[in-house]
């Protein structure tokens, strides 16, 4: 059994733990972008229906308002944040099953050469 491939799994363990508490803080990021982005839309919407637009290029207009489209960049800048920190959570995760493997094959050769 290597202490080195033990080792690694610690390491790879603790950097576990501390990404899904990370994961949290990104959902709240997403959340609170999310909620920013759904507030200032709705605002030029309604602005936009008092203004007299048409019906059929208010959600074009409105999207393309500096606040809205800030919110929404805001919005998609905070969804690749997370969406990248679960990626991270699956690779390490695979690399935690990777050495799992191995270490159960060097323990069966152990026990079968003794």
């Amino acid at each position: 059994m290597s202490t080195a491939t033990i080792n690694e799994l610690s390491a790879l363990l603790s950097e576990l733990s501390k990404v899904t508490a990370d994961i949290d803080n990104r959902g709240v990021e997403l959340a609170s972008a999310e909620y920013r982005y759904r507030v200032e839309f709705s605002k030029a919407l309604l602005q936009g229906r008092a203004e007299g637009y048409p019906a059929t290029l208010l959600l074009d207009v409105c999207r393309g308002l500096d606040t809205v489209a800030n919110a929404r960049f805001q919005r998609d800048v905070a969804q690749a944040g997370y969406d990248a920190t679960r990626e991270r959570i699956n690779a390490i995760k695979l690399n935690i099953r990777i050495l799992d493997g191995q270490l159960n094959r060097d323990l069966e050769l152990a026990g079968k050469t003794t």
